[in-house]
């Protein structure tokens, strides 16, 4: 977690530029989309991504997402969110994934994937840590796939 962004030059370690701290603000991800460092950012109780410029660290757009959707990866330009959906006893029912413009944070597509994609107990294929689950590594392929890489294997999204 994090409050800023920096940037070095990367011959000298010089900082290039430092994002402005918003308040009660947590950067809890981030990743490269094009010219576009795209974060997750937790603020209180409400989620969101913002996109920053990777020239000056100007902030350049904000959309909101749910308290269940995280920032998974990116790949040429484009980078994608994952959402847990719920039923009304609160248990999870499948993931929305969604892909999205890095440049301006529009909205390109959006899939549902059943719950059996993302399920984390140790008998799961996507346990990557401990005997309690753990969390995939995202990655996309040469081919435009989602895949999740575990020390099990890797799994393309479909």
């Amino acid at each position: 977690y994090g409050e800023v962004l920096r940037a070095f030059d990367k011959k000298t370690g010089k900082i290039l530029w430092t994002t402005k701290a918003h308040p009660k603000q947590q950067i809890i991800n981030r990743v490269g989309a094009g010219s576009i460092v795209v974060t997750e950012v937790q603020t209180g109780k409400e989620k969101a991504i913002w996109g920053y410029s990777t020239t000056d660290g100007s902030l350049v757009w904000k959309r909101s997402i749910s308290t269940n959707a995280a920032l998974l990866c990116s790949s040429g330009g484009a980078f994608y969110v994952g959402e847990r959906l719920v039923d009304e006893k609160n248990e999870w029912k499948d993931t929305r994934m969604q892909g999205f413009d890095g440049e301006t944070g529009t909205l390109l597509w959006t899939t549902s994937l059943p719950d059996k994609f993302f399920q984390y107990d140790i008998n799961s294929p996507w346990n990557i840590e401990s005997p309690r689950g753990g969390y995939p590594v995202w990655t996309i392929d040469r081919d435009g796939a989602i895949y999740g890489v575990t020390l099990r294997g890797a799994y393309k999204m479909k």
